[in-house]
């Protein structure tokens, strides 16, 4: 009988292989990817333009890189790959020098049977350029194994070669022992799967692991996991693919089991023990983040002390803690060349806080993106997602989003703090006429109630005010929310989903049936949402509702303009709620400040603009006082928290009249602060003279006319 047999493949030299440009275009226009017609302008805008035809087509979009790699492929007869999304492994990486890498747009990222994975995007650079590549070959010891990689795989990737060598510490377990019963504290199909070995054990203080790639989100996962669960410390060393290869067979070295006496079997068994380690329901939920920090994070020192151990899913939970601690709404992972930076957007600013290596923004990103429950390998697309967790007691509702940027993924951590409460529409800052007058309409029992604003003003939870102050057993109010931000006991709360064809405006058709009061609509976003709810308030409901608008005289021909009769605009609309929000001045620190003879004037001559007895209804009396905060340990720069800022605009006959007759807004705002409404910037002046907040915000907030 004959034996054959079978050697694998020996890779091919991209090196050894001669092609020209033509045969590229000719797997290009044969796929479909071009067109003659394309084909005949990149060859003249190639001449124009003295480059390749290959320069032009990546210059310009006409074919993308997924279709330019398969011809490649094609070309050379070489697969195509998508290069890892976790960091390469340093040791891999650094194979070829940074400089060579980017001219040749070339990447190491593996290594398999002796062989050092290269990833390249255009085969013809290296053909240019053979002799500086092989030096580095010979060397660095190198025998290559080709591979086409997409342009874009390159991009994201190539930040890498900016990066130090990794803190973690290298490890040959070649020579070390490795008792069987050491090693099978972690499951073999765990160690197979996720490259990883447990070599070193201390009984109730530490376990070693040796791992192939560190940086692996999942990896980071189970470690934190067997961390938490066992309580045991937990080293972390990087080896080679091949070393913890021949280090798996112990796994094949199963030692048999001993012979058990027949009198062994009749006495009572222990008590059966924990195991140390058990590898299951690794992703743990949000709201265990909590396991991972002693205490709250206080202070940036303590923040930077977490981010310099490395421990990423510590480093998470201590900006999600630490922003929390300094009333920040929104947090900003963004990464840059050669850092990632964290910003928190506190009182409606962003400011920067700390900068965090470059090395730990994948495993960060991808630590979010966990808990988050989205695509870790999906880095093209951006994507949305969410989780709650708890920190002692305090419920934060975060909402995630991510975008693929040229530096990588950027996330925003939207933070919903559940533990704050509902405030009252004067907590919110109304006050005088346009409090009185909001009053009055909202206990009207129908008619629509619109809060007009731009995104993160502060609609939402003028609206939940309104709904908090209206409530009582004798009402029934549903609302349609994207998201429900703040549940409240006594009403109906739903919330949509797009995904399903459960939007604003399918919702609105069933909640009429649901015999309501009160509806709450989080947003007109389109015209048939917006005939709804007119429709809804002229037959018999009072609806509350936002909409995008600068101001509150804008809302009307916004809604014309949607699509919505004006007839049935103002015969259904009560009052329009425009608003925004200001910094307040610090109440530990603040300290009277004198203006400006020429600030004074200008704030005396707005003053002159409103309503006769304004100022004696909220005691406000002359010489004016002003004050400001000189910054302090509470709000760093004198000012802590947020106030609103409003124009109720209350529809009449003029305004009505104007509204049928389509006249622009400013008509409309001329007509509105003649029959007594304050603008913003009004509102504003007044919240000024009463301490709360500086001349200074009130004209960043509001653009000067």
């Amino acid at each position: 009988m004959a034996l054959f047999l079978f050697k694998k493949t020996k890779p091919k030299n991209l090196l050894t292989l001669h092609k020209n440009e033509e045969e590229l275009f000719d797997i290009l226009l044969k796929k479909g990817y071009l067109t003659p017609s394309q084909y005949k302008d990149i060859g003249f805008q190639s001449e124009r333009l003295q480059k390749s035809k290959r320069e032009v087509v990546w210059q310009n979009g006409w074919v993308s890189d997924e279709r330019l790699a398969l011809a490649y492929s094609i070309l050379y007869d070489i697969p195509v790959v998508h290069l890892p999304p976790q960091l390469i492994p340093y040791n891999i990486i650094s194979k070829i020098p940074k400089e060579v890498a980017l001219k040749l747009q070339i990447i190491p990222f593996g290594a398999e049977d002796g062989y050092i994975k290269i990833g390249v995007v255009d085969p013809f650079k290296l053909s240019d350029n053979r002799t500086v590549l092989e030096q580095v070959l010979v060397q660095n010891k190198i025998v290559p194994s080709f591979y086409i990689i997409p342009r874009s795989d390159f991009q994201r990737a190539s930040v890498q070669f900016r990066r130090e060598p990794s803190l973690i510490p290298q490890i040959t377990l070649a020579g070390i022992e490795l008792p069987y019963k050491v090693v099978a504290k972690l499951p073999e199909k765990v160690a197979r799967k996720y490259k990883m070995l447990v070599f070193g054990y201390a009984p109730n203080e530490l376990l070693k692991f040796a791992v192939v790639n560190p940086s692996d989100p999942k990896v980071i996962e189970i470690l934190d996991f067997i961390e938490r669960r066992t309580g045991l410390k937990v080293e972390r060393y990087q080896t080679t693919e091949e070393d913890l290869e021949r280090a798996l067979k112990i796994y094949e070295n199963v030692p048999a089991p001993s012979e058990v006496r027949a009198e062994e079997v009749t006495e009572q068994p222990e008590k059966p023990k924990k195991p140390s380690i058990v590898i299951e329901n690794v992703s743990a939920p949000g709201e265990e983040m909590i396991t991972l920090l002693k205490k709250d994070i206080s202070d940036i020192k303590e923040l930077e002390e977490i981010v310099k151990s490395g421990h990423v899913p510590k480093i998470v939970a201590a900006l999600i803690n630490f922003a929390c601690q300094k009333r920040a709404t929104d947090i900003h992972v963004q990464p840059y060349e050669k850092e990632l930076l964290i910003r928190y957007r506190v009182d409606g600013l962003l400011r920067d806080m700390i900068h965090i290596p470059k090395d730990l923004q994948p495993a960060i990103v991808s630590r979010i993106k966990i808990l988050a429950k989205l695509k870790i390998d999906e880095q093209r697309i951006p994507q949305d997602g969410r989780f709650d967790l708890k920190f002692r007691g305090r419920e934060v509702d975060v909402r995630v989003s991510t975008l693929p940027t040229a530096n990588g993924e950027k996330v925003v951590l939207r933070l919903l703090d559940k533990g704050f409460g509902i405030l009252s529409l004067e907590q919110l800052g109304l006050q005088g006429k346009g409090f009185q007058d909001l009053i009055r309409e909202i206990e009207k029992p129908y008619g629509v109630i619109l809060a007009t604003g731009p995104t993160g003003c502060g609609k939402s939870t003028t609206l939940y005010a309104i709904i908090n102050r209206i409530k009582n057993p004798t009402v029934n109010i549903v609302t349609l929310e994207d998201p429900v931000e703040y549940k409240i006991e006594g009403i109906n709360q739903s919330q949509i989903k797009p995904e399903i064809n459960y939007t604003f405006a399918t919702g609105l058709r069933s909640i009429v049936r649901q015999d309501p009061n009160v509806i709450m609509v989080g947003e007109i976003r389109d015209a048939e949402t917006a005939s709804l709810v007119t429709h809804a308030a002229l037959t018999g409901h009072l609806v509350l509702t936002t909409l995008h608008t600068n101001d509150a005289s804008s809302a009307l021909p916004r809604l014309i303009n949607m699509g919505v009769e004006p007839f049935l605009i103002t015969s259904a609309i009560n009052a329009i709620i425009a608003q925004r929000l200001l910094r307040r001045v610090c109440p530990k620190c603040q300290e009277p400040v004198k203006l400006a003879p020429a600030v004074i004037a200008e704030i005396e001559k707005e003053v002159a603009k409103m309503p006769k007895g304004t100022l004696e209804g909220l005691n406000i009396k002359k010489p004016y006082s002003f004050r400001k905060g000189r910054g302090c340990d509470e709000c760093d720069n004198g000012y802590k928290g947020r106030i609103g800022i409003f124009e109720i605009l209350v529809m009449s006959s003029s305004i009505e009249e104007l509204a049928i007759r389509r006249r622009p807004s400013s008509e409309i705002q001329e007509v509105a602060q003649r029959e007594g409404m304050l603008t913003m910037k009004q509102d504003g002046i007044l919240k000024v003279l009463q301490g709360l907040t500086t001349y200074d915000e009130v004209l960043r907030v509001i653009a000067v006319e």
